[in-house]
């Protein structure tokens, strides 16, 4: 394994070092919300999609 594979990581790590957890969530919940207004927008496409297809 070379060292570099590990240098982001770390280093992430360091700069979210004060509140890691709730950095990590912050993260997660952004992800989240993206997708959730992803899908939003693309709601009715997908809602016609599906009963297209059924």
């Amino acid at each position: 394994m070379k060292k570099n594979e590990f240098d982001v990581p770390v280093d992430w790590g360091k700069l979210s070092s004060h509140k890691p957890a709730i950095h990590s969530k912050s993260d997660k919940q952004i992800y989240w919300a993206k997708i959730r207004m992803a899908s939003k927008k693309k709601k009715f496409n997908v809602d016609k999609d599906i009963t297209g297809k059924e």
